[in-house]
Order: C-alpha cells, then sequence, then structure tokens
C-alpha cells in the first residue's frame, strides 16, 4: 500500500508545509460523560465530515459535532449506552446515518437520520453493545445501501437490511457452539469470490466463525481456539487484508491466553501461522491493524498490548519489533503520512500521550502528553473539513472530551471509525484523489499529470513530461523532460529516469535504478534495485531484471524475460522473448539469444556469440566470443 499527502490541484502546484503536533489540540469539545467512542461521515453531503460519539452513561447520548468540535445535536438513549457508532448510507441516497446500539439484557440498536431524530429501531438482543464494540456497516444485499451486522453478548449474529430495518438472517453462536461474542465483527471478501463474509470471534471457548454474509451460514466450520491452544477472544475482532500480495485475505487475530498470540488464517480456515508474545501482553478489547509500513508490497501487522507494548509483526508472523509507547494502552494504531516518503507514519497512544512514531525505526517522532488521561476511544485521522487540513481526533473518558490536532496537510488516508472504516477490516487501501505531492518536490508547470498521483520528497519532475493516473514518484526520484510514465507505474527512491523515455503501465523501476535515455520499457516490467539500464534500450512486457543487474545500450529485452540479480549483460544485446538469465551471469556486447532459453547462474557468454532457441545453458559454463549455439542444445 502506498500513503502520501494529498494536494488539491488545478492550474498550479500547491505546495503545503507540514507541521508537528501543536502545543494544544486545535480545539477540544467537552461533553457531558466520559467518551466510550467515534467515528466520522457526511450526514449532509456537503464534504464536510462530521463526528458522532457515544458518550457512556445511564442514560447515555449519541452526540454529532461537526468538523470544527461544534454540537449538532445530542440524541439521549434508554437506557445504558457504550461502544462505538457506525456510519452507513443506509437509505441509499448518498448521505450517510448513525447506526448504534444500546447496552442492556435486553436492548435495542437505532438508526439516527442526519438530525437526530430516530429512523428506525430493530431487536431486542442480550447486551448487543459492549464497551470497544460497536455494529458494521457494508452492503451485503446489494441494493446500493449499507446493511447493519450487529453481535451480541447473548451469542445472536444479525444481518439487518439497512433501508428497512428488517432482520435479514440470524446467528446463534451460543445454540451452535455455547459461545457468548464480545467485541465487533469484520466484514470482507475473504475468498476473492466477489461475495461478503462476516468474521467475528467468541469469549467463551474461542471461537472463530466466518459466516456468509447474505446467507448467515458457515463458510467453514467454526475454530474453537480455547481447545486448541488455550486462547480466547476478549472484545476484539479480526483483521482481514491481502498480508503478502497473493490476491488472498488473511485472517488474523489476537487472542489472550497463555501465553498471548497473534495468528492468522487462510480464507479456508488453515492455520498460517501463530505467534506466541510473553505473558505480560494482553490484547482485551484491541484489535490488530496493518499498513505497508516500509514499502514492499508486504503489510506489516501491529497489535497494540495493553501493557504499552507495540508488537509488530511480518505477513508471515515473525516479530520485528515491540516497541513501548506508555505503561497502558487501551488504542489500535492508526496509519498517517507526513512527509511523503510513501511509508506511513503511525499514530498510537497510551492512556496518557498521543505519540507519532515513524513506521520503520518506530522511534518517537512527536507527541502530546494529556494531563487529565484516560485516552481510551479509537484514534481517527482524516481531512474532516475538506480544507487541506487533515485531523487526527482522539476522546478522553477522563475529560470526557473530544480533541483534534491539525496539521496544515491532508492525508491520503481515511481513518474513519474502529478497525479504520465502517466494515473494521483494520487496513485501508491508501489512494490520491487528486495529485498528491511533498512540499520539497520539484513539479515543473509544463508536467501534465493525471489523477492520484504521487509525488515524494526530493523527487524531480521535469519540463513537458506526462505521468498517468495512480503512479507513484518515490522519493529522491526525478523523471526527465518529454519522458512517459504510464499509469500505475511506480518510479521508485532515488531511480532515474531519463529523457525522452517511456515507462508502462504497472511497471515498477526499483530503488536507485537508472533507465536511461530515449529507452522503451514495456508494461508490467519489474526493475529491480540499484539496475542501470542504457540509452535506446527496449524491455518488453512483462519481463523482470533483478538487482543491481546492468543493461547495455541499444540492448534488447524480450516479453516476459527473467533476469536474475548481478548480471551485466553488454551493449547491443539481444534476448528474445522468454528467456531466462541466473543470477551473476555476463553476457558479452552484440550477442544474441533465442526465445524461451534457459541460462544457469555465473554463466560467462562471449561477445558476438549467436545462441538458439529452446536452448539450456548450466550453471558456470563458460562460452567463447563469437561462438553458434544451435536451437534445442543443452550445454550441462
Amino acid at each position: 500500500m502506498k500513503a502520501g499527502l494529498c494536494l488539491g490541484f488545478s492550474a498550479a502546484l500547491l505546495l503545503l508545509q507540514q507541521t508537528a503536533f501543536a502545543a494544544t489540540p486545535s480545539w477540544t469539545q467537552t461533553l457531558p460523560g466520559p467518551v466510550d467512542g467515534a467515528s466520522y461521515g457526511d450526514v449532509d453531503g456537503d464534504g464536510q465530515l462530521e463526528i458522532a460519539v457515544v458518550v457512556r452513561g445511564n442514560p447515555g447520548q449519541i452526540v454529532l459535532m461537526s468538523h470544527t468540535g461544534a454540537i449538532l445535536w445530542s440524541h439521549t438513549t434508554s437506557p445504558y449506552v457504550v461502544g462505538f457508532p457506525t456510519f452507513g448510507d443506509y437509505d441509499g441516497n448518498g448521505t450517510e446515518e448513525i447506526a448504534y446500539c444500546e447496552s442492556g439484557e435486553n436492548s435495542p440498536c437505532r438508526v439516527l437520520n442526519a438530525d437526530g431524530t430516530v429512523r428506525y429501531s430493530f431487536g431486542s438482543y442480550y447486551y448487543p453493545a459492549i464497551s470497544g464494540s460497536g455494529p458494521s456497516a457494508a452492503d451485503v444485499t446489494g441494493d446500493g445501501a449499507d446493511d447493519i451486522v450487529v453481535l451480541s453478548w447473548g451469542g445472536k449474529a444479525v444481518l439487518v437490511d439497512g433501508k428497512t430495518g428488517a432482520v435479514v438472517w440470524t446467528y446463534d453462536a451460543w445454540a451452535t457452539h455455547a459461545e457468548v461474542l464480545l467485541g465487533p465483527s469484520t466484514v470482507a471478501d475473504i475468498d476473492g469470490d466477489g461475495n461478503l463474509e462476516i468474521v467475528f470471534g467468541g469469549w467463551q471457548n474461542g471461537t472463530l466463525f466466518v459466516l456468509d454474509a447474505a446467507t448467515g451460514t458457515e463458510v467453514w466450520p467454526p475454530t474453537g481456539l480455547f481447545g486448541t491452544w488455550g486462547s480466547w477472544f476478549y472484545g476484539n475482532g479480526a483483521l482481514v487484508e491481502d498480508l503478502d500480495g497473493d490476491g488472498a485475505r488473511e485472517i488474523v487475530v489476537a487472542l489472550e491466553g497463555n501465553p498471548p498470540s497473534l495468528a492468522a488464517f487462510s480464507p479456508t480456515g488453515g492455520n498460517l501461522w501463530r505467534t506466541p508474545l510473553p505473558a505480560s501482553a494482553s490484547f482485551a478489547w484491541l484489535t490488530p491493524v496493518a499498513s505497508d509500513l516500509d514499502g514492499d508490497g508486504n503489510m506489516e501487522i501491529l497489535a497494540q498490548s495493553a501493557d504499552g507494548v507495540l508488537y509488530v509483526l511480518d505477513a508471515h508472523g515473525a516479530l520485528l519489533a515491540a516497541p513501548s509507547i506508555g505503561p497502558e494502552s487501551w488504542i489500535a494504531p492508526a496509519f498517517i503520512d507526513l512527509d511523503f516518503d510513501l511509508r506511513p507514519e503511525i499514530i498510537a497512544a497510551s492512556t496518557s500521550s498521543l505519540l507519532l512514531l515513524d513506521g520503520q525505526s518506530f522511534a518517537e517522532l512527536d507527541r502530546y502528553d494529556d494531563a487529565a488521561g484516560g485516552l481510551y476511544p479509537q484514534i481517527l485521522v482524516g481531512d474532516l473539513g475538506g480544507d487541506g487540513q487533515v485531523n487526527v481526533v482522539v476522546g478522553s473518558w477522563n475529560s470526557s472530551s473530544i480533541m483534534n490536532f491539525s496539521f496544515s496537510a491532508a492525508d491520503v488516508s481515511a481513518w474513519s471509525a474502529f478497525g479504520g472504516g465502517p466494515a473494521h477490516s483494520g487496513a485501508v487501501e491508501l489512494v490520491c484523489p487528486s495529485l498528491c505531492a511533498s512540499p520539497d518536490a520539484f513539479v515543473d508547470g509544463s508536467a501534465n499529470l493525471g489523477t492520484g498521483v504521487i509525488v515524494g520528497p526530493n523527487a524531480t519532475i521535469e519540463a513537458a513530461t506526462l505521468i498517468g493516473n495512480n503512479t507513484t514518484i518515490a522519493s529522491g526520484a526525478s523523471v526527465a523532460q518529454h519522458s512517459f510514465v504510464r499509469a500505475g507505474a511506480t518510479i521508485g527512491i532515488d531511480a532515474t529516469v531519463e529523457q525522452r523515455t517511456y515507462i508502462g503501465t504497472n511497471t515498477s523501476v526499483g530503488q536507485g535504478s537508472t533507465v536511461g535515455q530515449k529507452s522503451l520499457v514495456g508494461s508490467d516490467v519489474n526493475v529491480g534495485a540499484d539496475v542501470a539500464v542504457g540509452q535506446r534500450t527496449f524491455i518488453g512486457n512483462d519481463a523482470s531484471i533483478g538487482d543491481r543487474t546492468s543493461v547495455g545500450q541499444r540492448s534488447r529485452i524480450g516479453w516476459g524475460a527473467s533476469i536474475g540479480e548481478d548480471v551485466a549483460i553488454g551493449q547491443q544485446v539481444v534476448l528474445r522473448a522468454n528467456t531466462t538469465v541466473g543470477a551473476g551471469t555476463v553476457i558479452g556486447e552484440r550477442t544474441t539469444i533465442g526465445a524461451n532459453t534457459v541460462i544457469g547462474a555465473n554463466v560467462t557468454i562471449g561477445s558476438s556469440c549467436r545462441i538458439g532457441r529452446n536452448v539450456v545453458i548450466g550453471d558456470g559454463v563458460t562460452i567463447p566470443d563469437g561462438t553458434v549455439v544451435r536451437n534445442g542444445s543443452v550445454l550441462p
């Protein structure tokens, strides 16, 4: 995932200056009781986002605030209310309403209109609201309106039609598995079939459930993790995201137990990995989240522990870091990118401090210490006012207040609710709706840039260039004049595209690499790090070139060719389609190699050779200058 700061772009590029946390919030609004949860959405369609807050109490309140902190209305609940509210377009009219549940032995859930009146109520459930939990929202029925998923302590999972408030189906986890449900659900298409699933866990037996969202039936047999590992869920949900870029979404859960652990499951229910953590860790009420922190295309997993330790794991469950952010924490992290390096920073919090952490070193970049403490509700991040400001919003139990911190830039990320959004997936696809450019990037006024372009710090885009939609020009990269970079391409950190060069759709040029002038690189090509491609060189679609490889000028690399790391290819070399070249191989100038040939590692091929089609050359072979190798030959 790529992140950056998003600016409006019209006739000129507007460069905004980054600021750090202010000594005090830009605004604070005191509310009539402890803040249990919050989220944001747009109830009136004006493009400015409102904040809905659950004020804990008996009775409690749902309070709607403007992006400036003004209270717009207050709805009194009956009886007790805890948890968080959930925005959704429940009637399909293009604006959002607010769903919440009350907390009692026989309590309803309600949907509120933009003015705070009750649109409808549904159900009578055994504690449908639990602290740290709330409804999920997604269009399950396919009618263009969001539907509502509610879990209750009594073991019921319910899908409600967003337009009518009618119950579509009910799943009874207590009746089927003697399970009580303590935590939110996650709604996502985990198996890529175009249909949504609902994921949640149980407290009594640690059961992991995956239901078909349309029917409420079990996708695979529920897995009791208490019997397997002595583990259970306690007020936390599931992270559902494609962690390793293989196109399948994994399910990651944080589990209480002895020891506490993180575990990942495949879309079909198989356990992929489990990482035990120190006994001092506790994930009660804390759900794992994920983002691509280092820009390598794989997600890192962050699990905040109640003892103040932030556990960071890679996509395969290996523990990468475990920084401490304070003695106690009850908030899962959120993400922001304030330095335009296309790698998000982390917004984390202890009970008394809000921290900005570097996403790679996890060093503390800035902090705000709150004298009252009690920072328990989920952190929210987004451009609430649509005014080029990124807002970081956090609430306090102790001071019964909501605080807003503003940065003079607008972030492309939107962390609008628990788990990132109303479906609570735990990871958000970060996109740039117009132009996202660092304040210290240079973009020539004659450059023609598409939408969704990200330009990192110290990057340069010279005159008369064409940059397609959704491209990334990373930190320190440069695209020289009269070059054309097609849609979806990535020019990596400190990479160089020289003048009058063409880079195809979805092609990646790695960190520190150079593509020489008047070269043509096709679509879906992967050029590794520190690669040198000479001028007037052609590289066909779907080819790949390994790190630290050099390709001489006026060479031709055919479609689908695969070239390993540390390969040296001379000038005017021709590699035809689907040729494979192993690592460390040297190919002399003016040599031609036929299609579908396989060349091993550490091979030396001299100058002016002619290697035919479908040839196999083993590792370490040396071929002298001027050699001709016939089609289909095998040189072991």
